[in-house]
């Protein structure tokens, strides 16, 4: 049986000590506004076309991209493709011999540049501030996947000169793994206890953090994994890292994602998402050896995406990791009605 709007709202008022927020590109899509031209954000494949130009094309097949390859492998060959021709422009003389600075471009890397500045004048309008001021209002943390500013951005008109980005525990910060840094109060210490804006996967403000190819999500994947098993790489699911009171992820949002509620919504969490739903496997596994320690979750959908190739799949799998489903009617109901 459908759950009702007000079912769903007792459910994050019953939680709402227990709760966090895990929001994606859904939001950019039903409420985002590019402040540059006034258009609508642009897609991620309309953003993987625009920053891959003329190469693009090669994948491209009608509306679509041709079937074979992931969205992420095409942004990885978009980016050796980018490398090779830099390489060229350095070297006119075809000298194959190089030195170490010409791996800056890797460092450098103009794609997730182009990323970064595509993003930057993503907004959100008025209609999901009833939503943001009641997640505030909760000081529950929110995760979010999308690497803009646009969710901070609508903080500061609605709260304005109350937080910032900063690191958690006034700690070091990092370009590559941004993991500890974070949009909130400038007293957070524990990144479960008080309201803060967490990027999963990189954010635009550090280029080098982006996750867009597939190569970037095995390498946050590495990383989260070094933190969770404490580094056993050959031994399975020990959680000898994550087993500990002060684990090495207990001041990263990695921390947020085993230690609170999961109200998911925005978030098509699809079989391309491999990095996020691994550690939906992984937080899984582990209440499962450690189930005094378990939380709930729940995936908010709008009913018309169960005709979507794939669906009942994705279904199955979150139920298997601890989610409950909810449909509701449409859009609106999950980014206004649940906070009116």
């Amino acid at each position: 049986m459908e759950p009702t709007i007000e079912e769903i709202k007792n459910i994050i008022s019953n939680n709402q000590r227990d709760i966090a927020f895990l929001i994606g590109n859904g939001i950019n899509n039903y409420a985002g506004i590019n402040r540059l031209n006034g258009e609508k954000p642009l897609s991620w494949k309309e953003l993987l076309k625009r920053i891959g130009g003329i190469d693009f094309k090669d994948y491209q097949k009608g509306d679509n991209v041709k079937e074979g390859i992931s969205y992420t492998e095409i942004f990885d060959a978009l980016e050796s493709h980018n490398l090779k021709e830099r390489i060229k422009q350095e070297n006119p003389g075809n000298n194959t011999e190089r030195s170490i600075d010409g791996f800056s471009v890797l460092f450098a890397n103009e794609l997730k540049q182009k990323v970064c500045d595509e993003v930057k004048y993503w907004e959100l309008e008025d209609k999901v501030s009833n939503m943001l001021q009641s997640i505030r209002r909760r000081n529950a943390p929110i995760l979010t996947t999308n690497f803009d500013l646009s969710i901070s951005k609508k903080m500061d008109d609605l709260f304005p000169y109350e937080m910032k980005y900063q690191v958690l525990g006034r700690g070091k910060g990092s370009e590559v793994y941004p993991w500890s840094y974070y949009y909130g109060d400038d007293y957070l210490y524990n990144p479960c206890n008080d309201f803060g804006i967490w990027h999963l996967q990189g954010i635009a403000t550090k280029p080098q953090s982006l996750c867009l190819g597939l190569s970037d999500y095995i390498r946050i994947a590495k990383k989260a994994w070094g933190l969770i098993h404490n580094e056993k790489m050959f031994e399975t699911d020990t959680f000898e890292g994550k087993n500990t009171n002060n684990w090495k992820g207990y001041r990263t949002w990695l921390h947020i994602l085993f230690n609170k509620s999961l109200f998911v919504f925005g978030l098509q969490l699809e079989e391309n998402e491999t990095f996020l739903r691994w550690l939906l496997i992984q937080r899984a596994k582990y209440y499962a050896l450690f189930n005094e320690r378990s939380h709930k979750g729940w995936y908010v959908y709008p009913k018309k995406e169960e005709g979507n190739a794939g669906f009942y799949g994705k279904k199955v799998f979150l139920e298997k990791v601890g989610f409950e489903m909810l449909p509701v009617d449409s859009y609106k109901v999950i980014y206004e009605d649940l906070w009116n």
